[in-house]
């Protein structure tokens, strides 16, 4: 009986593995993920001399993806200096092989400290 339990767990567990696999092979994160990166990484404490922040200021954005791969923005709210620098700056990027990410929303908050 007990041999017959280990049996079962092993191949439960064997098939749960299995398909969180296959899964994770199509899960729509990850291109979520690339989004993420990419934003991340062209989005930093602009170098103008002219903004000057008190302390941690934030800025949200609500963005889509168009078929052509470039960065619309839907909405966006913060501080006005960088409100602007944000904006610029996404609408210059572009994403590669957007065919699941088109016209889906993402919501970034960014928040810009000395």
């Amino acid at each position: 009986m007990k041999t017959i339990k280990i049996l079962i767990a092993a191949s439960t567990f064997l098939l749960l593995f299995i398909n969180v696999q296959t899964f994770a092979g199509t899960n729509p994160t990850n291109e979520d993920d690339k989004v993420k990166r990419i934003v991340s990484s062209s989005i930093e404490f602009p170098k103008d001399a002219s903004i000057i922040l008190d302390g941690p200021s934030t800025v949200a954005v609500d963005f889509s993806v168009n078929n052509k791969g470039k960065i619309v923005v839907n909405e966006i709210n913060g501080s006005p200096d960088l409100v602007c620098y944000v904006k610029e700056k996404l609408e210059k990027l572009v994403i590669k092989k957007v065919s699941k990410l088109t016209e889906k929303s993402f919501v970034y908050k960014f928040i810009f400290s000395k």
